[in-house]
């Protein structure tokens, strides 16, 4: 019985340790976001030292963004698939890569509050039977290519 109960009470003590603070999001920050993705679903914020990070879905579509704590919004990633990929790139990739099938999309952005500007880039992984390959693409500018994995049949 002793043995129980010192386990139970370790286990407790173990669960106490890695309890964390709740995260304090300011309300004006939630309001914004509220306001800006209306539908997010699975919504998780996470609290980092000079940011914070949060998770969600909208319309079928994976974003994580970092906002600073000032509120202002300094990078956002977007996971989807290639219908979702705008056509000038899409028609690119079909180009220069027949065969390959569209496996998935990063999409990432990149604001810059001081220049008032923003960059975007897309990591696109794409399959046929024998490999991956994870191409950079950007508007206006060459298809990159990053890695090459070949799959083992």
């Amino acid at each position: 019985m002793k043995k129980l109960f010192f386990l139970i009470s370790s286990i407790l003590i173990t669960f106490h340790s890695f309890a964390s603070d709740p995260i304090h999001i300011d309300e004006q920050l939630l309001r914004s976001f509220a306001v800006q993705f209306p539908h997010a679903q699975k919504v998780a914020w996470q609290e980092m030292d000079d940011a914070y990070v949060v998770s969600f879905i909208e319309n079928g579509i994976r974003l994580r963004i970092v906002y600073m704590r000032n509120g202002s919004l300094t990078h956002f990633l977007r996971y989807y698939l290639e219908e979702n990929l705008p056509l000038d790139i899409r028609l690119k990739i079909k180009a220069k890569y027949p065969g390959k099938e569209i496996y998935g999309v990063i999409e990432e952005n990149l604001i810059s509050n001081i220049q008032k500007n923003s960059k975007t880039v897309f990591y696109i992984k794409l399959q046929d039977d024998s490999s991956w390959i994870i191409i950079k693409a950007e508007r206006n500018k060459k298809l990159k290519p990053i890695e090459k994995l070949n799959k083992y049949i």
